[in-house]
């Protein structure tokens, strides 16, 4: 599929990927694309690359400034600017492949591969990471962004440090209110609210706050709370040992609520107890 990467033995035009980056490693694989790292030909920065061919983007939105059709997942990852965002640093569309090159730093790891090496996080750790992520979406909303796939797996670590980077735009949406209702599925099962398996749509808030509660049971259990829709839609309770931290089990429970009326407020979220020192 990726052929077409092979370097050939012409001189590759200045404007073009591969006048512009060598292409190294292979980071990870996907349904949609893979991810290499690629060095930057005048610099010698490294960064990340992801490969996407154009038949895989589904979801496509006019771009007036390049006046064309775009992917939204590239188009709503250009409004993003901010610390805890993954850069989009370049772009390119060869042959049908959309190449997205991003910022990369080796010190940040994929959470799901820290939980899965590590095990689950105490809650003063998670609490680092929850914060941010409260922050980052919160950020997202004011530029008109929802990304709609908030999980372990796409979001980037440094142990060191604890700072997070949100990445993979491929779910989000463009809100122009945060009332919007959804009547489509977008994101992983197991982090979508009950009201969209009843109802069949959900809003915007409501649905992040759910998908940050899965998020922080995850980092302090190991486990996500629901495997799949069935357990969601049962209105399965999710189990807490005594030893657990009072006040991450109530911010937990707080956004698990299965009456979305009675479910944390999305501005209220930061100022939960878990929260104050």
């Amino acid at each position: 599929m990726f052929g077409f990467l092979r370097k050939k033995s012409d001189e590759p035009a200045p404007d073009s990927f591969f006048g512009a980056y060598t292409l190294l490693d292979k980071l990870g694989q996907g349904g949609y694309g893979t991810v290499f790292i690629c060095e930057n030909n005048t610099t010698g920065a490294l960064h990340a690359v992801k490969i996407v061919h154009d038949r895989k983007y589904s979801r496509k939105s006019w771009c007036p400034r390049r006046q064309m059709d775009m992917p939204d997942e590239i188009l709503l990852w250009e409004k993003a600017d901010h610390p805890s965002i993954v850069q989009l640093c370049d772009l390119f569309l060869e042959q049908d492949f959309w190449m997205s090159v991003m910022e990369y730093d080796p010190e940040y790891l994929d959470l799901f591969k820290v939980l899965m090496k590590s095990g689950p996080m105490n809650s003063a750790v998670t609490r680092v990471i929850i914060r941010q992520v409260i922050q980052v979406s919160t950020y997202l909303h004011s530029v008109g962004v929802d990304h709609r796939d908030i999980k372990d797996e796409n979001i980037l670590y440094n142990p060191r440090t604890g700072h997070i980077k949100l990445i993979d735009f491929g779910s989000a949406s463009a809100i122009t209110d945060k009332c919007t209702l959804y009547a489509t599925f977008q994101g992983t099962e197991g982090y979508v609210p009950p009201e969209y398996y009843i109802k069949g749509c959900y809003q915007v808030q409501p649905a992040a706050v759910w998908s940050i509660g899965c998020l922080a049971y995850t980092l302090l259990k190991m486990n996500p709370p629901y495997l799949k829709k069935e357990d969601i839609v049962g209105g399965k309770v999710v189990e807490w040992d005594f030893t657990e931290d009072s006040r991450a089990r109530d911010f937990v429970d707080q956004c698990l609520n299965y009456n979305v009326n009675h479910r944390i407020n999305f501005n209220s979220l930061a100022r939960h107890s878990w929260f104050k020192n």
